[in-house]
């Protein structure tokens, strides 16, 4: 059975995946509706950002799964987010910015639990 603080793991990483597909969709739409300076370099942040949230997503499945090769990746996500969440923070987004590292740093510290470091195999 998958303790209670795994799922919810799974759940934040899953939701992690999901806004950053979401990101990269509007990305490509942006091409086609705001004709942007540069279409390659659309198409290229579009196309890192589809990558990055299906990474995401096969993370939250092997969370879900409780494999440790998930856990790295994870930990990996969440330090990353903490200086975006940072420059959203002192940017006209601010409170965005606060809500990113407040995920970011709520998933992080139950990724490095105890409990769930005991739960995770292989």
């Amino acid at each position: 059975m998958v303790p209670p603080v795994l799922r919810v793991l799974v759940w934040l990483v899953a939701g992690q995946s999901v806004v950053t597909v979401g990101l990269a969709v509007c990305t490509a739409a942006e091409v086609v509706l705001a004709r942007p300076d540069s279409v390659l370099a659309a198409l290229s942040i579009a196309a890192i950002t589809l990558l990055l949230g299906v990474g995401l997503g096969l993370v939250a499945r092997g969370l879900a799964r409780c494999r440790r090769a998930a856990r790295a990746p994870a930990l990996v996500a969440q330090l990353l987010l903490l200086p975006v969440g940072w420059d959203l923070a002192r940017s006209a987004l601010g409170l965005l910015g606060v809500v990113v590292m407040g995920y970011a740093a709520l998933t992080f510290v139950l990724l490095v639990l105890p409990t769930v470091g005991a739960r995770l195999t292989e």
